[in-house]
């Protein structure tokens, strides 16, 4: 018996392996990932992920963070912004959701 061994020094039966376990595995979380997504794929829920996301950022201060939308930001820290999405509503709104008052 011929033992083939990769460049890392590992016989090449055990990447074999892994590859055969990895597939098994893609194969039984596949009908679990599509039923816990609502029948929507996984490239397709994370597409979608990306674009609910797209538009926030973390703000790091020193040991604290805050996910805010971009729009939310600028006008916490008084950057002059020409439009704000509908849904996060006026200015004063933004300000009042965090306990800012003028």
């Amino acid at each position: 018996m011929r033992i083939v061994y990769t460049l890392s020094g590992l016989p090449a039966c055990f990447f074999d392996c892994k590859i055969r376990a990895a597939t098994a595995l893609i194969e039984v979380l596949s009908p679990l990932s599509s039923a816990l997504l609502g029948g929507e794929g996984i490239a397709r829920w994370h597409k979608r992920l990306e674009e609910e996301n797209r538009d926030k950022i973390i703000v790091f201060i020193e040991q604290y963070f805050g996910i805010f939308h971009l729009a939310e930001f600028a006008v916490l820290t008084h950057v002059p912004i020409r439009h704000i999405p509908s849904s996060l509503g006026s200015p004063q709104a933004v300000l009042q959701r965090f306990g800012i008052s003028l």
